[in-house]
């Protein structure tokens, strides 16, 4: 065992749900279990809905742990339609639809041209101790795309700034937050470190 969490979590869609319901008999469908059924056979494992993804640790949801509700302004870079289920969960009241500085910006790079284009520009769109999120797809993600958080950090890194999170956002996007200044000594990648 290496000390990381080892209960499984489980992703499964309306239709998985329904067939597995359909393919038992009725006479066999076992009464619905109660929370506390579940927690003593889970653990601390879950079954996470669609749309309802949540930060490992916290159990809070990505949206919530990267800050969006308290959030004065978020701007919202380069999303595309495979982005918008995320974006519908960030407070519409807070979205700003203008080039105004945010306390939080989200950019979506969908290659890593995306990211040695926007970078800076979104860098620029942060408000005073604002925060910096740089999205891309997963490596086994149906999206796919060039842009890694490893290529996202290395060129940060060499932009002045430093990865400081690393947070999945739902089954097909992860994100990485980026400090605009470096550590004098730290390297790109200490950000897993942290992680760990």
């Amino acid at each position: 065992m290496n000390g990381r969490n080892t209960w499984p979590t489980f992703y499964l869609s309306p239709e998985q749900i329904e067939a597995l319901y359909d393919a038992m008999p009725e006479e066999d469908l076992p009464p619905s279990p109660s929370v506390e059924e579940l927690e003593g056979e889970w653990g601390p494992g879950r079954v996470i809905m669609p749309g309802e993804y949540r930060h490992q640790r916290s159990g809070l949801p990505a949206a919530e742990v990267m800050g969006a509700p308290t959030a004065s302004s978020i701007a919202v870079l380069n999303a595309r339609e495979e982005n918008s289920a995320f974006v519908s969960q960030l407070p519409p009241e807070s979205l700003n639809k203008t080039d105004a500085a945010a306390e939080l910006v989200i950019l979506f790079a969908h290659s890593q041209l995306d990211v040695e284009t926007l970078l800076n520009s979104a860098r620029d769109r942060l408000a005073a101790k604002g925060t910096l999120w740089v999205c891309c797809a997963k490596f086994r993600s149906e999206y796919q795309s060039d842009a890694s958080v490893h290529r996202i950090l290395h060129f940060a890194h060499t932009s002045g700034m430093m990865g400081e999170a690393i947070l999945p956002i739902d089954e097909d996007w992860v994100c990485v937050s980026l400090s605009t200044s470096v550590v004098p000594g730290q390297r790109p990648f200490d950000v897993f470190a942290h992680q760990r």
